[in-house]
């Protein structure tokens, strides 16, 4: 079956640059037209440069974020995956050495990383690991960077990770919790951070704007607009 003509479960369907995308509740937008899978902030190996401080943080969580991406990788089946940034946290020789490892599973799929604040490891490391980096990288309409910028006077469609957006949502009995989301402004796409191990940053959304809400609630995870 083509990824055009596939059943989403709890994703949501919007138009970007002209392209159908679908939001996923994985925290990841896929493009069905290309097959492309678009993600941010996974900061591999961040748990264990708390650990590393004196930290108390879950060992199980080092590989925990490599292990989501590859079980939706092969749900998705993409022919490429773009990473907005932030794969790693610091970049330590174990946390690369455990995305090579990784990586050879997923050897036919083309990976291209969008550096990130925290991407602090060389090219030519980068392409060893079966990554290829840019800086800002632009493909049809869209222009793919980690921080969001000033997309006024700019005709492509912006897409960012690095925020890691969430809102507060209120239920009827005043309780409240907070979601990881999708921020659309404008021109603008900003993307949840695919890492569990990240933060969030609760955002004031604008008149107009459109939020899409992660929901978990254990047994379907499903995206939903505010």
């Amino acid at each position: 079956m083509r990824t055009t003509e596939m059943n989403f479960e709890g994703s949501v369907r919007i138009r970007l640059a002209d392209e159908e995308a679908l939001l996923l509740p994985d925290k990841a937008v896929f493009l069905p037209e290309t097959a492309e899978l678009l993600l941010s902030d996974i900061h591999l190996g961040k748990s264990s440069h708390f650990r590393r401080a004196g930290i108390a943080v879950p060992s199980s969580l080092y590989s925990a974020d490599l292990l989501k991406l590859g079980k939706l990788i092969n749900k998705m089946c993409p022919v490429r995956v773009i990473i907005l940034g932030d794969l790693f946290h610091i970049g330590h020789e174990n946390d690369a050495e455990l995305f090579a490892v990784w990586r050879k599973s997923f050897s036919r799929i083309a990976f291209t990383l969008v550096r990130g604040n925290h991407d602090r490891i060389s090219d030519k490391t980068l392409n060893e690991l079966g990554l290829e980096a840019h800086a800002e990288y632009r493909m049809r309409g869209f222009r793919l960077a980690h921080i969001p910028g000033d997309a006024d006077g700019d005709s492509d469609i912006a897409i960012h990770g690095h925020v890691h957006p969430a809102v507060r949502a209120f239920g009827k009995a005043r309780q409240s919790a907070v979601l990881q989301c999708f921020h659309l402004r404008k021109k603008t796409l900003i993307l949840p951070a695919f890492g569990e191990f990240t933060g969030n940053h609760i955002i004031r959304p604008e008149r107009g704007d459109g939020i899409y809400a992660i929901v978990n609630d254990g047994i379907d995870p499903r995206v939903v607009p505010m």
